[in-house]
Parts: structure tokens; C-alpha cells; sequence
């Protein structure tokens, strides 16, 4: 019934809008009633009043509270990811790209923040496979006082996250297979924290406006290990934290969302009066003609 309502919607839509040309090129050509001339991106934007890059111990002291039970030395740059429990986001080959690298144990913590769990045998089968993966690579590596992986959060608790890693010099990292824009990828960017991601799809939208991090192939464990490694080395944290805040504000602002849908619904407005004009003047045309 969905892809049916959904076929009849494209059918009779005059735009579609989009987030990114992955979901045009990926996800929408696969419908019969689609049609690539009518696909217009628009990316959604980010609230700067939760999202910024002011920080305040208070905050900053709720963050340490959340990691003390897990970490050893809280001030170690952290790889922060905020994502779901699900395969997708391939929060393993993380795990396991951190647990190979003696460099990144010594130097760094892993934050993994998914979701919110009382009982890990109460979630549903992927997720509760996912852990599994999880738990075994951390004991695999032994990676116990440098991984966090608290079983709560609350939302207003997330943009204190990210500007908690960016005090400390980190990195968000974004390892899914597939992301079909990469909304937390701008939040963490507009708190000034850069970004390691995922080289499909959104996130290449966002490095190419903001300039602040690497892509890398996630499916390979190996790159993904030595990006994380080129990171941490790099003399570019602080342009890279700098280019993230201004990009967003520049080309993922909620203002310069709106301002993107009116340009294309007023196109659309000035199309139709001209389509409605033309067709009067053929009609009129056409009425003389048969006069005479």
C-alpha cells in the first residue's frame, strides 16, 4: 500500500525534493513514476540555539559524570559516534578498527553512544546482535577503561556531547555503510567538532561545502583504522573545527533551508502563470481561427 500511495504521490508531484543526489540517484530512480528532472536537493538544517560551539563546565562536568564509569583518563581526545544499535551503522568494524591500532589505544577514547537500553536481552534481534559484536570485540582487544558505552542518555544531553569531544580535541565518526545524508554529522560540525565518516553518499555533500575532516571506505577495516590514526596526527583540528561551524551556518542553516524551498516553489508559481498564459493565448488563437 505504501510504495503504491507513494507511486501515485510521484506521479502527480510537480518537484521532488530531496536531501541529498544519493537519495535521487538510489532510492527514488527505483520508482516507476520518477523522474530525475524533477528532483531538487534541499538538505535540512541544523538549530543553532541547541547546536553550537559554547560550551560550559556545567555541561561539561554532566559529560565527565557519564564517562567516569567506563574510561580511565577522560581528558584523551575522544572518537565520538551517536547512532542506532542496528548493522547499518557498523559501529563493529569501529570497534575493531580502534582494537587494532596500538596508537589509538594509547592516545584516544572510543564514545559510543546507541540509544537508550535497559536490558540488552529486551531489544530486538539485530540490535541485540549488534551488542554481541560489540561486547566480544571489546574483550577481544580488551579494551575496558577506554571505550564508553553508556545505557542512557537524554537529548539535551547530545549537542553536550559533541562540544564535550571538541573540548577535548576529538573526532565524530560516522562508520555506516550507507547514509543517505548524515543528519548528526552537521550538528557535530556546528558544535566545532570535525568529522570522520562514511565516503557514501550525505556526507560527501557536507565535507564538500565544509571542509572539515575525512571520508573514508567504512567497509574496509583497515582505512578505516589508518583515518582514524591520519586524524588524530593531523595539524588541521583546529581549521577543520573552524571550517565545520562556518560551513553549516553558511549552507545547512534552517533559514537557508526555507530559503531554497520558497526559491523552488516560487520557479514552480512563475512556471504555472506562464504555462496558464500561454494556454489562454492558444485558446484565443484557436477561437479566431475557427471564426474565420
Amino acid at each position: 500500500k505504501r510504495i503504491k500511495a507513494e507511486e501515485e504521490a510521484l506521479k502527480c508531484a510537480d518537484v521532488v525534493i530531496t536531501s541529498t543526489k544519493q537519495e535521487s540517484t538510489f532510492q527514488y530512480a527505483k520508482y516507476s513514476y520518477f523522474s530525475a528532472q524533477k528532483a531538487k536537493v534541499v538538505p535540512p538544517g541544523v538549530d543553532h540555539n541547541n547546536f553550537h560551539h559554547i560550551h560550559s563546565t556545567t555541561e561539561t562536568s554532566g559529560i565527565d559524570r557519564m564517562m567516569n564509569p567506563f574510561l580511565k583518563d577522560l581528558t584523551k581526545p575522544p572518537f565520538l559516534a551517536i547512532s542506532r544499535a542496528v548493522r547499518r551503522k557498523n559501529i563493529p568494524s569501529l570497534i575493531e578498527a580502534y582494537g587494532r591500532s596500538d596508537k589509538l589505544k594509547r592516545k584516544t577514547n572510543l564514545i559510543l553512544i546507541l540509544g537508550c537500553r535497559e536490558n540488552t536481552s529486551k531489544l530486538d534481534s539485530q540490535q541485540k546482535d549488534v551488542f554481541q559484536d560489540i561486547f566480544e570485540i571489546i574483550d577481544k582487544y580488551n579494551l575496558y577503561g577506554k571505550v564508553a558505552y553508556p545505557k542512557k542518555h537524554t537529548l539535551d544531553q547530545i549537542p553536550a556531547l559533541y562540544r564535550w569531544a571538541a573540548s577535548r580535541g576529538g573526532f565524530f565518526v560516522n562508520p555506516a555503510l550507507t547514509e543517505p545524508f548524515g543528519l548528526t554529522l552537521l550538528e557535530a560540525s556546528s558544535c566545532g567538532l570535525p568529522i570522520i565518516s562514511t565516503h557514501d553518499g550525505g556526507p560527501k555533500d557536507i565535507n564538500s561545502k565544509c571542509e572539515n575532516g575525512l571520508l573514508v571506505d567504512t567497509s574496509d577495516v583497515n582505512k578505516l583504522k589508518n583515518t582514524l590514526e591520519a586524524g588524530i596526527n593531523s595539524t588541521q583540528w583546529k581549521s577543520w573545527s573552524r571550517n565545520g561551524i562556518e560551513g553549516v551556518h553558511r549552507h545547512f542553516s534552517w533559514n537557508m533551508h526555507v530559503r531554497n524551498y520558497l526559491s523552488i516553489l516560487n520557479n514552480l508559481h512563475q512556471q504555472s502563470l506562464k504555462f496558464s498564459s500561454s494556454g489562454i493565448k492558444q485558446s484565443c488563437l484557436k477561437g479566431s481561427s475557427s471564426l474565420i
